[in-house]
């Protein structure tokens, strides 16, 4: 005849949640990060293209027509 389960304890199910969300607090702070660096690259790139469309601007209004 099977044996019941045995009930785990408040403590060890209180120490299991903790590990649990710890470890998923960590994980979404990593993706949290990533993301983060993905938008500054993405955001400097949109600066940068903007400031060469800037300067390409100012040098066609610059240039003098023939």
């Amino acid at each position: 005849m099977p044996v019941p389960k045995k009930k785990m304890s408040k403590s060890k199910r209180d120490k299991r949640k903790f590990v649990w969300k710890q470890a998923a607090m960590k994980e979404a702070l990593k993706a949290l990060s990533v993301g983060k660096i993905i938008l500054k690259s993405h955001q400097e790139d949109e600066l940068k293209a903007l400031s060469l469309s800037k300067m390409i601007l100012k040098q066609i209004q610059e240039k003098p027509e023939n």
